[in-house]
């Protein structure tokens, strides 16, 4: 909710004021869950799925909007564990009818044509879409690696892509981006050649953490601009980013203040013979995320 506090989030430098300005600003660190992964009807809930190579989070993007990528804004997943809706209703003589369980990943906030939100494989195995259209294939298996990291697979008894299937071949088949991509492929090995470096450690953050961490995160920024384009007067909204106390929503505010500040004073310098660069002021590569396991 945002009006949680961002105490949940630990901030490097924000309680020592001995330490030089430019520490600041740091990027926020992240706290990780263990997701609640029982399978007696109590399990499942909300979360942003983080992926530990890239430091970004699912989301849905391009092509359509509904490929399943990673990106800096995340959006929410739902766990919950069953059977595929599709699947499990197809007559028994069909070649993929499964009354198997696994875990419905859910991306409720991403479009969808037909309402259905699971994320599913497609193409042949080859790509993950998060608008599940009625072809079955949703069922996941997520396994601990310890330090609050997972990885996640097609259930084993997937009767395309699962062990079920050829268990040569998909045994140690994950979830994964590959080196240099944003996509999620659903049937990466890494033994595979081409694929060592591809990325399928997963960890999970509650949406309150979340939306802590990109508030903050997006102020962070903004003081970075102030001091690349030697704007100092920016203390008020400092004191913001320090505060363990402050509310997202006083640490939204204080960015969109703090961006139209940057903008106001470069104007003010601004003369015919010595224009200003607007470009510090609007595009900034952010720094890495800094990780608290």
């Amino acid at each position: 909710m945002k009006n949680r506090l961002l105490a949940v989030m630990a901030l490097c430098g924000a309680t020592s004021s001995t330490l030089p300005l430019w520490a600041a600003w740091e990027s926020p660190e992240l706290q990780f869950v263990e997701p609640n992964l029982a399978t007696d009807g109590t399990g499942g809930g909300a979360y942003y799925v983080y992926h530990v190579a890239t430091q970004k989070f699912m989301a849905n993007g391009e092509p359509y909007g509904t490929r399943l990528v990673v990106s800096d804004d995340g959006q929410e997943v739902t766990l919950n564990y069953g059977e595929d809706y599709e699947l499990n209703r197809r007559p028994e003589s069909d070649p993929e009818y499964s009354t198997a369980k696994g875990w419905r990943l859910s991306m409720m906030n991403a479009p969808s044509n037909g309402g259905y939100h699971e994320l599913f494989i497609a193409g042949g195995g080859v790509d993950i879409y998060v608008d599940h259209n009625k072809t079955g294939h949703i069922l996941w298996k997520i396994v601990p690696q310890g330090n609050s990291t997972y990885k996640i697979k097609v259930i084993d008894e997937d009767k395309l892509y699962g062990v079920e299937a050829n268990s040569a071949l998909y045994a140690n088949s994950y979830i994964a981006v590959s080196e240099g991509k944003t996509t999620v492929d659903p049937l990466v090995d890494k033994s595979t050649a081409g694929y060592e470096n591809a990325g399928d450690e997963w960890k999970f953050v509650t949406p309150a953490v979340y939306e802590a961490f990109r508030a903050k995160k997006k102020l962070s920024d903004q003081l970075n601009k102030a001091d690349e384009v030697s704007f100092t007067d920016y203390q008020k909204y400092a004191d913001i980013y320090n505060n363990v106390n402050a509310t997202v929503e006083e640490v939204e505010v204080a960015t969109e203040e703090l961006k139209q500040a940057i903008t106001n004073w470069l104007a003010s310098k601004a003369t015919p013979d010595n224009p200003i660069d607007y470009t510090l002021s609007l595009i900034h590569i952010s720094e890495p995320t800094r990780l608290l396991s």
